[in-house]
């Protein structure tokens, strides 16, 4: 089937040529075309932007609860170390000091250590808790970006 484009069958004696405005048209349409890949690819490096961003994010919050929980252990460490030997020294003080017999002076050592130790254990894991690993900065940005996306395909 023949267009308005393709040249003459038979002998007519007319010849079309394409007219500046239908190379407009090809032009505009490959320029659109250029246009929507250019979007696309600047949206991706976006993304690609934005999740680099949440990784980096991430590992920084990652970090932070590993010098939280470094600090709980050295200190859980520590007190139980330094509460041994305190725990002896009082226990000895205290049966020296009262008419208590040595199983109830060992009763009281024990009872006031582990009284610390929930302590501790306590202020150590409401700071864990006080960490947010959530990066809302990054997930705010992606879903900007994700619905720019959206919207300027529809």
């Amino acid at each position: 089937m023949a267009t308005a484009l393709d040249p003459p069958v038979g002998n007519t004696g007319l010849v079309i040529t394409p007219t500046p405005v239908t190379e407009q048209l090809s032009e505009m349409a490959s320029g659109v075309a250029d246009m929507a890949s250019n979007v696309a690819s600047d949206a991706g490096t976006l993304l690609e932007q934005h999740f680099a961003l949440l990784r980096s994010e991430l590992k920084a919050g990652v970090q932070e609860a590993k010098a939280a929980g470094a600090m709980v252990t050295v200190g859980a460490g520590w007190v139980v170390f330094g509460g041994a030997f305190l725990l002896v020294g009082l226990v000895k003080l205290l049966q020296w000091g009262t008419e208590l017999p040595e199983y109830a002076c060992w009763l009281i050592g024990g009872g006031a250590l582990l009284v610390l130790g929930v302590g501790l254990a306590y202020a150590g894991s409401r700071l864990l808790t006080r960490i947010d690993l959530v990066p809302h900065r990054t997930l705010h940005n992606i879903q900007e970006t994700w619905s720019w996306i959206v919207n300027r395909r529809t």
